[in-house]
């Protein structure tokens, strides 16, 4: 038996990479921002604090994305990502990303490598999944004093 701290309750990070840390695109987010127009070019682009941390070429066709962007400065890559849509109960329909890795239908799809893929293909986790008891309580209290 090990002592205090040695469990899995006390552990302070998975070893996984994290969500937060890796480039998000989110098809919602894309939605609301009225990106998603078949035929549109746009840059997307990912900051930290006000500085560019990331940006992506997107071209929107009727049924995938096209994804124009240079990983680690020196390789062009060129993706596709196909789309779902579902019903909505009351009108309209919503939409999805399909991975190109597992094929899963899935709203956010991460740059955490060469290619962009969802949360599972990545086996990413979130940064709140890492926090132990104490930090969870911090975090609360903390947005709390926010509002």
């Amino acid at each position: 038996m090990g002592g205090w701290g040695s469990g899995s309750y006390y552990r302070r990070s998975s070893g996984k990479n994290t969500a937060e840390s890796s480039l998000p695109l989110d098809v919602r987010r894309l939605k609301r921002a009225g990106c998603l127009i078949p035929g549109k070019y746009f840059e997307w682009q990912w900051s930290t604090g006000g500085n560019g941390r990331a940006s992506i070429g997107i071209t929107v066709q009727e049924d995938y994305l096209k994804l124009q962007y240079t990983h680690k400065k020196t390789e062009a890559i060129k993706q596709r990502i196909s789309f779902d849509r579902t019903p909505c109960n009351y009108s309209g329909e919503r939409v999805w990303f399909i991975c190109p890795h597992c094929g899963r239908r899935c709203a956010v799809v991460y740059g955490a490598g060469k290619y962009f893929s969802c949360r599972k293909c990545y086996n990413l986790t979130y940064e709140t999944c890492n926090e132990t008891p104490r930090d969870r309580l911090s975090s609360k209290a903390n947005k709390l004093q926010q509002f």
